[in-house]
């Protein structure tokens, strides 16, 4: 949705210097972070960890601080593993739900009907 034909088409409508584009991108896509966060966020939560590349871009990190005041935010470093590992971690995490014979999906994100184990364990 917001890839390169999206950005394209702003740089015809816009005359912005490279540096004030960026800036407006990050503070968009932060902004649609924050928007999507929101929806999750229960009085119960009180951390943000962030993973990939946008832990390593202070200008995010202060974005996404200030627009979840409410949580401590703090790179994936905080728990000993490297930002760039989220996927691999993510991983981890449906195998450890699937070894462990517990449902590894959301219903109220993922839109299905209940919650499954995802998943076989097969051994060679």
């Amino acid at each position: 949705m917001f890839g390169t034909e999206f950005v394209e088409g702003l740089l015809r409508q816009v005359e912005l210097s490279p540096n004030d584009m960026v800036a407006t991108l990050t503070a968009f896509t932060c902004e649609a972070i924050v928007r999507g966060i929101r929806g999750f966020v229960t009085s119960e939560m009180h951390e943000l960890w962030l993973g990939g590349g946008g832990a390593y871009n202070e200008s995010m990190v202060r974005h996404l601080t200030a627009g979840l005041s409410e949580l401590k935010a703090e790179s994936f470093n905080g728990l000993g593993i490297e930002p760039d590992a989220r996927e691999a971690l993510a991983f981890a995490v449906l195998g450890n739900q699937t070894f462990s014979e517990q449902p590894g999906n959301l219903p109220s994100a993922t839109g299905a009907q209940k919650s499954v184990v995802l998943g076989k364990i097969a051994i060679a």
